[in-house]
């Protein structure tokens, strides 16, 4: 019975070692398994951030674009309008020299805008 009680207890003795050896890798692969999803979460978020930050910069880029064709638009319209009314300008008949120079002698008394004098008004 000795021989069996001398043979048991180191088998018991290694199966514990074993088994405590099975629960520490058990334990070590959890603490480096919540590390490892500790570190992805960490890099979500941060890819996340940088994501935020381009799309941001991508609008403000798009903003300023739109912000440029706009005015751009505005300036050509502005333009486009000039040069209508020139053209229009242009197809009346007459010389617009001679014409402010008949019209520079009425100017002395009814102003610029035709609007008249004190003085014209009591002759009227």
């Amino acid at each position: 019975m000795s021989l069996l009680n001398n043979a048991v207890v180191p088998s018991a003795v290694v199966g514990l070692y074993g088994l405590a050896f099975v629960l520490g890798v058990g334990h070590y692969s959890q603490e480096q398994t919540a590390a490892h999803l500790r570190q992805i979460e960490q890099h979500r978020a941060e890819a996340e951030a940088i994501r935020r930050s381009e799309e941001t910069t991508r609008l403000q880029v798009l903003n300023a674009r739109v912000a440029a064709a706009r005015a751009q638009q505005a300036q050509l319209a502005a333009a486009m309008k000039e040069a209508a009314q020139a053209a229009v300008l242009a197809a009346l008949p007459g010389d617009p020299a001679k014409g402010e120079m008949t019209y520079m002698p009425c100017d002395t008394c009814h102003f610029m805008q035709a609007e008249g004098s004190a003085y014209s008004m009591r002759r009227v």
